[in-house]
């Protein structure tokens, strides 16, 4: 019983501790745990021993982190950032929450005032508005930075390729996310062998792309753990040892990197 409710939570830290994971697989991972303990749940009583107290707990629990750390998170980027990986941007992935459900009453959504709402032409409209939201502050963000700092912004290529005008970098922003959400070009390259940094770095110069891909990067460039600094310190623990402790820093720095080399291939 507690093999089984722990197992995909272990699973999930695991696979999060990747060099290569990014804030999207955070996201991913919990939707992950969510549905794997809804099937448990579901399975009932008699065949799992998971009693329907016990079962209510810790979907209390789930649902309680869940948006504490996804849905409470400023700026929302674990969902977004897996908005922007061009293999489930079309998913049905984001038209459910990830909470594990429970017995309640749903009323039926409002309709949008407007019929010419932009997100009613995106697959899935929520997360269409939910994405833009974060996107939209992102940017608003890295705008005010360039007018602080100018030229030493991350931003200030890309001010510079759409002729240094807020106005045209929201229009061309807009246009971007539409056309991505509903994979249109320039968004249909498949991803392929690449990594999805790698797609979208790959579009950070094209004039219907740039805005986005600006965006994209960035989020897709943040390591979400720590593991690599971790296993740095451990590594130099080892390695620095009593009877080498006069090492220069450069040398112990070398040996590191070599040896992390050669554990990969």
């Amino acid at each position: 019983q507690y093999t089984r409710i722990v197992d995909p939570l272990a699973r999930s830290l695991w696979s999060l501790e990747a060099q290569e994971s990014t804030m999207g697989d955070v996201y991913l991972f919990y939707m992950a745990i969510g549905a794997e303990l809804k099937d448990l749940f579901e399975m009932g009583e008699k065949r799992m021993g998971i009693d329907v107290t016990l079962a209510q707990k810790i979907t209390k629990i789930f649902n309680k982190r869940y948006r504490e750390f996804i849905d409470a998170t400023p700026d929302d980027p674990y969902f977004t950032t897996l908005y922007l990986d061009p293999r489930f941007v079309g998913s049905d992935i984001f038209k459910k929450s990830g909470t594990i459900p429970t017995p309640v009453i749903v009323l039926p959504a409002a309709q949008p005032n407007s019929i010419t709402d932009e997100a009613q032409q995106a697959p899935n409209p929520k997360a269409y508005r939910r994405a833009k939201k974060a996107l939209l502050q992102l940017l608003r963000n890295e705008v005010q930075m360039f007018g602080d700092h100018k030229e030493s912004s991350s931003i200030a290529s890309l001010v510079k390729m759409t002729g240094a005008s807020g106005v045209t970098i929201k229009n061309e922003f807009s246009v971007q996310l539409l056309a991505y959400s509903r994979r249109e070009f320039p968004f249909t390259d498949p991803i392929g062998a690449q990594t999805v940094l790698q797609w979208w770095r790959s579009l950070v110069t094209h004039p219907k792309a740039r805005v986005l891909a600006f965006l994209a990067v960035k989020l897709y460039s943040v390591l979400p753990n720590s593991m690599p600094d971790e296993r740095w310190g451990s590594t130099k623990t080892r390695t620095n040892t009593p009877l080498r402790n006069h090492q220069k820093v450069s040398t112990l720095a070398n040996m590191i990197q070599v040896g992390d080399w050669y554990g990969k291939h």
